[in-house]
């Protein structure tokens, strides 16, 4: 009877990184596992033809290895360039597998792809199915270019991927501009499929939520606009932007209310301040307009109404300033009548009436000073150069006008203590013969009984010296009617 009998070969189930049809992750690639599966499969067909079937010839797999010849067919034992050959291929195939592994996890756990690309995967890893057999039959060159293949629809998924995420978060970024709260929600959740990690899109999301509360602050904002409350406006724009600083449009909207603020407070200003030089009050209308150049620094209006009350100002300081000039000077405050003055003069240096009346205020203060001084120390005037001053003194103080009665009397009496000290007096000088006397003003007197000596009024100091004897040192006043001055060394020395 002819040999009728068919080798039936086992057939390969997928890779294990790929999964069965169910998903789930089955190690095939352990010569183990291949075998079981094998002997399982075959004994199964064994049984299906054991009735009324030729005869089958079982033929046991060997176990599959990634480290086996590439082929059997036309490969010759121990054939070095047929091994390497077979080993590059065998890497090659590896190195792409890897990479598919890579991309693959990044599609379904990172991505979720299967929310999105779930056709396009799945025929990806039919293909992935077909490299498997490939590779798992040592057809090393085909599972490569395989493998190039999936890793080319995943990475054109992984592209897809990307765009449609920059495309969702585009969308939702405009939708948080419109303010549109549930299309903002819609487009950041839909990224987030995509990227679940993304800080932006969570970002976009949390403000998605909060657009309702932030449309509503902006409708208050609104009303109270509408009806003039622009503090309690501004408050409602300010709710808003604390709730999301990013919402589009709110900083120009409180800008503007801040504006139409800044321009009813200017009003107001203006219309003080010209009604406070209306009325006189410069101060008050300085300050007014002074607050409406902190709000605008370049208010034409209020920079011009600032030189007017400037000016008029200055004339009432002006004439303030004579006033109080001229009344110190009635009252001989010579002092007072001099500050008066210099704070005209600070205002505008040419005025006439006050460089005058500076001139004026500070002879009279001088000469006032002068003679004051000659009445509280008259002796002085023994000395010829202070005697000649006061004589000057007295003649500049009489030429001053007006004369008031306090420098009148300070002229008077100190015209009285020159003509006074002008003449004469007969002063008598008593000695004991041996003490040498000098005389300050006039010289050394020399030695004697009894001297007289014509001297001015004043003041005087007589030195005399004797061997033997302690020098002594006296000061006189000469005035008219003195008595005798005795000059005698009467202590010896120790």
């Amino acid at each position: 009877m002819p040999d009728q009998s068919t080798i039936i070969q086992p057939v390969k189930p997928p890779l294990s990184h790929l999964g069965d049809s169910r998903g789930r992750r089955i190690d095939l690639t352990r010569p183990v596992w291949l075998i079981v599966i094998a002997v399982v499969s075959i004994a199964a067909l064994a049984w299906v033809f054991s009735f009324d079937a030729p005869e089958v010839k079982l033929v046991a797999p060997k176990p599959v290895t990634t480290e086996q010849p590439t082929t059997e067919v036309n490969r010759q034992p121990g054939a070095p360039f047929a091994d390497l050959e077979h080993q590059r291929q065998l890497e090659s195939a590896r190195e792409r597998l890897g990479e598919l592994v890579e991309i693959q996890t990044a599609l379904k756990e990172s991505m979720q792809v299967g929310k999105w690309g779930e056709q396009d995967y799945q025929a990806a890893m039919n293909r992935a199915t077909e490299a498997d057999l490939a590779f798992q039959e040592k057809r090393y060159e085909e599972a490569w270019v395989a493998y190039g293949d999936v890793t080319a629809r995943f990475k054109a998924l992984l592209e897809k991927g990307e765009a449609l995420f920059a495309a969702h978060v585009a969308t939702g970024t405009k939708a948080l501009d419109a303010r549109d709260a549930a299309g903002a929600e819609r487009e950041f959740s839909a990224a987030l499929i995509l990227k679940a990690d993304d800080a932006g899109a969570q970002a976009g999301l949390a403000r998605a939520k909060q657009l309702p509360a932030v449309s509503e602050a902006l409708r208050k904002a609104a009303n109270h606009e509408l009806a003039g409350r622009w503090n309690d406006a501004l408050a409602a724009y300010d709710e808003a932007l604390r709730i999301d600083t990013q919402t589009k449009g709110v900083a120009e909207l409180r800008a503007r209310v801040g504006s139409a603020t800044t321009n009813e407070q200017i009003r107001k200003h203006l219309s003080d301040g010209f009604a406070a030089i209306n009325s006189g009050q410069l101060d008050r209308a300085r300050s007014a307009f002074n607050r409406v150049l902190a709000l605008d620094a370049n208010h034409p209006v209020a920079a011009g109404a600032l030189q007017q009350v400037s000016a008029q100002g200055d004339v009432d300081r002006i004439r303030a300033g004579e006033d109080r000039g001229m009344a110190a000077e009635a009252r001989e405050d010579w002092t007072g009548a001099i500050k008066a003055y210099e704070a005209v003069l600070a205002i505008d240096g040419t005025i006439e009436f006050a460089k005058t009346g500076l001139s004026r205020a500070k002879a009279h203060a001088r000469a006032t000073e002068l003679l004051g001084k000659i009445r509280a120390a008259p002796e002085k005037l023994s000395s010829p150069t202070l005697y000649q001053e006061a004589q000057t003194i007295v003649a500049e103080a009489r030429a001053l006008s007006p004369g008031g009665p306090r420098l009148t009397e300070h002229i008077n009496a100190v015209g009285e203590l020159v003509r006074t000290f002008s003449e004469p007096v007969n002063v008598t000088l008593t000695s004991d013969g041996a003490t040498a006397v000098i005389l300050s003003t006039v010289g050394p007197l020399g030695t004697f009984a009894n001297k007289t000596v014509s001297l001015r009024p004043g003041e005087y100091t007589v030195v005399g010296s004797q061997k033997g004897c302690r020098d002594i040192r006296e000061t006189i006043v000469v005035k008219p009617d003195m008595q005798p001055v005795s000059v005698r060394c009467t202590e010896p020395v120790n």
